[in-house]
This record gives C-alpha cells, sequence and structure tokens, in this order.
C-alpha cells in the first residue's frame, strides 16, 4: 500500500479541514516534525481510522475540540494499492461518532444522541463503491493484505512497541510476512504439489493393488520354455515387489506369443473338426428325415387297413346320419302340429267354459256392470293396448272371455292381442277423466260375491 493523501476536518487537533499530500516529498524516506500537540500522531491515528475503523477505545474522541458549529468529523484518505506506476487507486471517506448541536431560539443545545459512524470505499479507477452493508471494512483488509494488529505491528509501530515485532512467535512472524512479502502464492504451490503428490501415491497404491489382484488369475503351463524363470518373477510380485516389473513384462510378453501360438494351432484344428462335425450332421438329418419318412408310412398302411374293416360300420353309419338329417327336416313341422292341437284343445276349453250356464250368468252381470262403471269411470280420451299370455294355454282363453265381454266398454280405445304360445304382458295406457272410488267399490263387490262368478272361481281352484 502506498498512501497518496489524507484530508482531515473536525478530527482530533485539526479543527479546520486540513490536506496532506504524500506525493510532494521527492525522497522515499521524509521526517513529519512539530510541536507537542500540534497533531503529529493524530496523522497516524486518521490513518488507522480510515483504513479500520476506531483507533482509540472511545470513537467520540475524534470530534475535534477546535471546530465550531460542532462541524461532522472525517477522515478522507486516498492510496494505491501498491507501488507500481498503473496500481489501482481507493479513497476511504470515513466519519465517526460525534454530536451536532440542535438550533434553537436563544442558545445552542448538544444533542442527546450521537451520530452513527459512516465508511464508503471508492475505486477511483473503474468508479466502484462499498459501504459498510455490503462489506467495506472486509474489502479494505483484502486490498490492503493485513489485519489492524498485524499493520500496528509492521506499518505503524508505535513508540517503545518495535520489540513487539522481534519478540513475536515464529508462527506470528511468519504469518505477518507472508502477507508483507506476498508469498502466500508459494505457500499454495507446495499444498498443491503436496496434495497432488498424494493423489499420486495413492493411485499408484491403488494400480499396485489391482496388479497384485490380476498377477494371482495369472496361470503358466508348464511346457513354456522359460516356466521356472517367469514362475519365479510372478511369485516376487505376488509378494509385492515391484521391481522387477520391467523384466517380467519383457518375458511375460513373451509367454503370450507362446500362448498365442498355441492358440491358433488349436484354433486350425478346430476348424477341421468342425468341417467334419457338420458334414456328419448334414448326413444324421438327411437319415433322420428317410426315417421320419419311412415311419409315416408304415403309420399310413395301418390306418387304411383300420379303414377297411370298419367300411360297413362306417357305411350303416352314414346311412343313419342321412335319416337323422331327415328327421331334422321333419321336426319344424311336427312341432307346428303339436302347437296347432294344443291350441284347438285351449279354444275347446275355453268354448265349453263359455257355454256353461254360470259362466254366461257372470258375463251378463260382468257386463252389466261393466258398462255402468265404464260409464262412470270412462275417461273423456283414453288410447293403448295389451299383449297378454300365460304359461297355460287354458288360462289365456279364460282372460280373453272375459275381457270379451268388456270390449264394448274398450274396444274403441285399447287393442288386446292375446299370446298362447309364451308367458307374457306388455300394456300401455293413456288417458284422462274422473272416478269416484265408492262407486267402483260397490260395483266390485256386487261382482265378487255374485253366486255365479264365485261358481266359476271355485271350479277353477279345483282345476288348478
Amino acid at each position: 500500500m502506498r498512501p497518496i493523501s489524507l484530508k482531515l476536518n473536525a478530527f482530533g487537533s485539526y479543527g479546520k479541514e486540513t490536506l496532506i499530500d504524500f506525493t510532494k516529498p521527492t525522497q522515499n524516506l521524509f521526517l513529519i516534525t512539530g510541536d507537542t500537540g500540534s497533531g503529529k500522531s493524530t496523522i497516524f491515528d486518521a490513518i488507522v481510522y480510515a483504513l479500520y475503523g476506531a483507533g482509540q477505545e472511545n470513537e467520540l474522541e475524534y470530534q475535534s475540540n477546535f471546530s465550531y458549529n460542532a462541524k461532522q468529523p472525517s477522515v478522507t484518505f486516498t492510496f494505491a494499492e501498491s507501488s507500481e506506476e498503473n496500481a489501482k487507486q481507493y479513497t476511504i471517506i470515513r466519519t465517526p461518532k460525534y454530536y451536532r448541536y440542535k438550533e434553537n431560539s436563544k442558545k445552542k443545545v448538544l444533542a442527546k444522541k450521537p451520530e452513527n459512524p459512516t465508511v464508503t470505499l471508492i475505486e477511483n479507477n473503474s468508479g466502484n463503491s462499498w459501504d459498510k452493508k455490503n462489506g467495506a471494512d472486509d474489502k479494505i483488509i483484502d486490498i490492503v493484505g493485513l489485519n489492524k494488529n498485524q499493520f500496528m505491528q509492521v506499518a505503524m509501530i508505535a513508540q517503545g512497541e518495535f520489540m513487539n515485532v522481534i519478540r513475536e512467535s515464529s508462527n506470528n512472524k511468519k504469518e505477518i510476512f507472508r502477507k508483507l512479502f506476498n508469498t502466500e502464492i508459494y505457500d499454495k504451490i507446495a499444498d498443491a504439489l503436496g496434495n497432488r503428490k498424494k493423489s499420486l501415491e495413492k493411485q499408484i497404491s491403488t494400480i499396485k493393488t489391482e496388479c497384485q489382484t490380476e498377477l494371482l488369475n495369472v496361470i503358466l503351463n508348464e511346457n513354456y520354455a522359460k516356466y521356472a524363470e517367469l514362475k519365479e518373477y510372478l511369485d516376487i510380485l505376488q509378494d509385492g515387489n515391484m521391481s522387477i516389473i520391467n523384466e517380467f513384462i519383457t518375458l511375460f510378453e513373451d509367454y503370450c506369443n507362446y500362448l498365442k501360438a498355441q492358440y491358433d494351432n488349436i484354433c486350425a484344428n478346430n476348424e477341421k473338426n468342425n468341417d467334419a462335425y457338420e458334414k456328419a450332421s448334414a448326413d444324421l438329418t438327411e437319415a433322420n428325415q428317410i426315417l421320419v419318412a419311412f415311419v409315416e408310412y408304415e403309420n399310413a398302411e395301418k390306418i387304411l387297413a383300420q379303414c377297411d374293416e370298419q367300411k360297413e360300420a362306417i357305411a350303416e353309419k352314414e346311412s343313419l346320419l342321412n335319416k337323422i338329417n331327415d328327421v331334422y327336416v321333419v321336426k319344424p313341422y311336427y312341432n307346428n302340429y303339436v302347437n296347432a292341437e294344443n291350441t284347438k284343445k285351449s279354444f275347446d276349453s275355453v268354448k265349453a267354459f263359455i257355454d256353461r250356464q254360470e259362466t254366461r250368468g257372470a258375463l251378463r252381470l260382468v257386463w252389466k256392470k261393466g258398462i255402468r262403471l265404464g260409464r262412470h269411470v270412462l275417461p273423456r280420451s283414453l288410447k293403448g293396448f295389451l299383449a297378454f299370455g300365460f304359461s297355460d294355454p287354458a288360462d289365456t282363453g279364460y282372460v280373453l272371455a272375459i275381457l270379451g265381454a268388456l270390449y264394448p266398454v274398450y274396444g274403441d280405445h285399447i287393442d288386446v292381442t292375446p299370446d298362447f304360445q309364451q308367458k307374457k304382458l306388455e300394456f300401455s295406457l293413456q288417458g284422462s277423466g274422473r272416478v269416484c272410488g265408492i262407486v267402483v267399490l260397490v260395483n266390485g263387490l256386487q261382482l265378487f260375491f255374485d253366486k255365479n262368478i264365485q261358481f266359476i272361481l271355485k271350479n277353477r281352484k279345483k282345476e288348478a
């Protein structure tokens, strides 16, 4: 670090703004003189304060007693990073804690709370800046290369404290002079070389272990001319002594050439054997195919003989099959005939049921009540259909007879379709009108307790 200028304002014994230009002296060594209390030590205190902050226990002591109107104390220190001509230049502006005066109508009143200290670091060449929040103090230490204690021991030695540097421990002096003369790079080089050495030694150890493992898998052929010499080298290497590795490699290459010659010879013999094997395999395949053909021929002869023996039985079965087919052709007509006979029986049963005196009486009553009830409940508009059938065609006929008696009531409005072949019930009815429950109930009870209807219900139960 090379100081360039120092400006003090209301700082220590400098009440007024004072600028010190360190570039004016033409020689490298110069002396600062003055009476006691004139501010010689304040110059050094200001440099230390600019670089590292408070240089005294009480930072408020930096506020000048010779400054009026409580001016803000400040130190502006400009320095170069090194003594080189094109070295970067930095400016530090730092203000300590201080009390300012508040103005009132009669007199000046000192503020109770001091103003907080500030610091600003500016790189003159680029204009970059840092303050306390973004690490200005740490950046200054990086640029100078010394912390405050090291700087006070080396660059700013107080009176009577020079021997402290001499008496420092070897490690502390080593750390101070390393930063002074920038020898950290050599330590880093030494550390990097040491780490590289450890890494290589580790790799060598790993390779040595792998070699010993691979050597355990080496099998020597006793027919090799230099078997004894190669076996001796191999035993030494397996014990971990790698000093004869080059001799072993030379002899092992010769052994590999020997094995390759043996391998080529075996491959040539194998090729001849493979040709012979392939020819024999082709002959065997052809023979097997012929054998299979003969076996199939014999089986076909046996099957043909069995067919001749069963020829008459097959002819009888064929004739029977034709008759069965004829039966299947006639069967639908037969089923239709049976259904027609069942339907006729059902109609005969229904006709006999209708011809009974009791049934006619019941039908007349149903007709009479149906007309009366129909006139009462008949909707003004009615439309629908009814399709029904029972498992017994006779039951279907009975229901159809009853519905026939009511035909004058519903005939123009409801389509009725009986099904004598299967059990079925489908209906749909849409209409609007009025219904009186008592009328329906009275007519329904008269029908139920009629003697003819009771006679029909009892006979149906007996027939069931």
